[in-house]
């Protein structure tokens, strides 16, 4: 299916940019971006705000016309962040997307010649007069003329959130929420935004190749860290504790959730620098994912000071006394709730963060955090998909979710099935049969986007718009099959040489609720091309434990219930977009390629993206690998998605981002009146 997002590529940029011989990375260097910000730029998704397009303007030795930075942009795509305080445009201009967000080309309009009356030109004159000042001027004061006031940032207050599961406390820990409380007491070297875009946080920098932060072949990397940095109790934050912290990760003892994940054989050595601002690690071999290891706040670095003297077994059942997020634990009540209070040594504590007195985060299920919103006692949560209806009559809530997405929903063909993996236009078939928009609109209620490859808008480089997806189109793919000799028999079900294309269809329906909705929808959508699909579904340990491991598939008569046919599941990122779902090294029992297809041309793309620093030329990898999986359909990916929240209105800064949930901006919360 063709995305009803079309991104518009700006060639003049590209071009200007060849003419000085850069790659996107050099350029992102001269203007003090970052690849993934040039990278978006160039395909369309975005456009540059006005700080960049004049730093664009003066690198490339263009006007932004020349450069074709000037392009509409579609009125309420994306709401603007909360304002910090002062003012903001008015209400027509509150409405405009982000400068970096997502773009639409604007509709043809039609051109009208209109006679411009002297006094019509006069007025005009005079504001080109105001404005050319105004820049002179610094003319920030001078644009209030034409903005509203807002009230100013509160400091203060107390923000009442729910977590459906029991946080860790302390990162890396066993824990669904995690990230929720460990975003909060811990600051990570690395964190990202809304677009998924990484931005230093205890470091100075994000490492490249073009600030000598990583070498040429990928295995020595360099993290500088901010100087001054101190843990809340007044010690110095520096690169002994990340020292201290990768040895203590890579110790058995310690028994956190990257216990049995082998990266951390790969660093042969690391080295502090003698005024402990820097560290410098030694891979084994090339692996770019190593930076994405360093950037949630569930993998920050740990106070060597003061877990150092304990044993690593004890460090999970010692609440978390020293910390370096904006805020500190005051209370702690495991199942039922934990208060965190403002830290005075977090870093941005000069600019006033973070505003909030506490957070409060309470342990409820779905249902008793809908009754707390509608109680009011409650200022956000997480929602569950098919309860957005129930959240959306809330009016005093607005319901969010990250402008990109970092999960993707698929269906993956089990190769054990002789029907499904000797005959691609069956597969075909069902790709083109989909109705992809209905699952976006009826089983994810709006929040949702198109997607047709593995990679979803947040992931960059990996993402790419303009993937030439399969359409919609119910008819060809009746008539795809008819022209392969599948006839439909007495019942409707196509078949052909005794085989029948009638086939298992299992998911995990207690791990995402919406499932058994979307598999509704595909049912009746492969029915009308003569597929029949028979659904049995499992709870997650079953369905990946024992039903999709077994990889044990129904004979080509038919669907056998407790055999895997078409799996329906989910995969999400981390910050870095490696995603070996084909890799022959992946085949159950040893990994999870339940598709049980091998395939050495695609191995070989996985390793090769794996050494790529450059993050064009990996770009190039994913696209490589995104045609391969589009021509042999070894799995139809149904759409992009993230995490939902609701916010009570009148609550500022909750920005939901697709890899750290919204607790990555919690210094920024705040409320109006100090009312939460």
């Amino acid at each position: 299916m063709k995305h009803a997002e079309k991104f518009v590529p700006n060639e003049r940029l590209r071009h200007a940019r060849d003419l000085k011989g850069w790659s996107q990375a050099e350029l992102a260097e001269q203007i003090g971006s970052s690849f993934e910000m040039v990278s978006r730029w160039e395909r369309g998704i975005a456009v540059p705000g006005p700080y960049y397009r004049k730093r664009l303007c003066a690198v490339l030795d263009q006007s932004a016309e020349e450069l074709g930075l000037l392009r509409s942009r579609p009125d309420g795509a994306t709401p603007l962040p909360a304002p910090v305080g002062g003012f903001v445009e008015s209400s027509a201009a509150a409405t405009r997307a982000p400068a970096d967000a997502p773009l639409l080309p604007a509709p043809p309009k039609k051109r009208q010649r209109r006679r411009v009356t002297r006094r019509t030109a006069g007025l005009l004159i005079g504001l080109a007069v105001l404005v050319i000042a105004g820049g002179l001027l610094g003319g920030a004061s001078l644009l209030g003329v034409f903005r509203q006031p807002l009230p100013s940032v509160v400091r203060g207050g107390t923000w009442i959130e729910t977590l459906l599961h029991e946080p860790s406390l302390i990162p890396t820990g066993n824990s669904n929420d995690g990230p929720e409380l460990d975003s909060a007491l811990y600051l990570p070297l690395f964190s990202s935004d809304a677009q998924g875009v990484l931005h230093p946080a205890a470091a100075r920098e994000v490492p490249t190749l073009q600030n000598g932060g990583i070498s040429a072949d990928a295995t020595i990397w360099t993290f500088r860290l901010r100087p001054g940095l101190v843990w809340s109790d007044g010690q110095p934050y520096d690169a002994r504790d990340v020292d201290f912290s990768w040895r203590l990760w890579q110790n058995p003892a310690f028994g956190h959730t990257l216990a049995d994940i082998p990266i951390w054989s790969v660093i042969t050595s690391a080295q502090v620098s003698a005024d402990y601002l820097s560290i410098t690690f030694h891979l084994q071999h090339a692996y770019v994912p190593f930076l994405a290891l360093w950037v949630w706040g569930t993998i920050a670095p740990l106070p060597a000071h003061y877990f150092s003297q304990m044993a690593p077994k004890d460090i999970f059942n010692s609440p978390p006394q020293v910390v370096s997020g904006p805020f500190r634990l005051a209370e702690s009540k495991p199942s039922d709730h934990y208060t965190l209070v403002r830290n005075p040594r977090y870093y941005r504590a000069r600019e006033g963060l973070p505003y909030l007195d506490r957070v409060i985060f309470r342990i409820a299920d779905a249902a008793t955090s809908l009754r707390g919103l509608q109680a009011g006692a409650i200022t956000a949560t997480w929602v569950d998909v098919p309860q957005i209806p129930d959240y959306q009559r809330l009016t005093s809530y607005t319901l969010v979710a990250a402008p990109t997405d970092n999960t993707y929903e698929a269906i993956y063909f089990n190769f054990h099935n002789v029907v499904l993996s000797s005959h691609l236009e069956v597969r075909q078939a069902m790709a083109m049969a989909i109705d992809h928009q209905a699952l976006i609109q009826q089983a994810m209620h709006g929040f949702a986007h198109t997607l047709c490859t593995d990679h979803p808008s947040a992931t960059h480089p990996g993402y790419e718009p303009g993937a030439d997806c399969p359409q919609f189109n119910p008819e060809a793919a009746r008539k795809l099959l008819e022209d392969n000799g599948w006839l439909p028999g007495p019942d409707g079900v196509r078949a052909k040489d005794g085989q029948r294309l009638e086939f298992e269809y299992s998911t995990a329906v207690s791990l995402v609720t919406f499932r058994p909705d979307s598999q509704a929808i595909i049912q009746r959508n492969l029915r009308e091309i003569g597929i029949q699909l028979d659904i049995e579904n499992y709870d997650p340990g079953t369905f990946f434990g024992t039903i999709m491991s077994a990889g044990e598939a129904s004979p080509p008569s038919g669907a056998i219930a407790g055999r895997f046919d078409i799996g329906e599941f989910a995969d999400g990122y981390g910050p870095d977009p490696d995603n070996p779902i084909l890799a022959c090294d992946q085949i159950p029992p040893k990994g999870e390629n339940f598709t049980f297809y091998c395939n050495p041309a695609i191995d070989a793309l996985y390793q090769q993206e794996l050494a790529t620093a450059d993050p064009g030329a990996r770009q190039q990898i994913f696209h490589q690998l995104h045609e391969i999986y589009l021509s042999e359909l070894r799995f139809i990916v149904l759409f992009g998605f993230s995490a939902v929240f609701v916010v009570r209105k009148g609550a500022h800064g909750f920005q939901p981002t697709p890899f750290e949930g919204p607790t990555v901006t919690i210094a920024e919360w705040w409320c109006d009146q100090g009312t939460c």
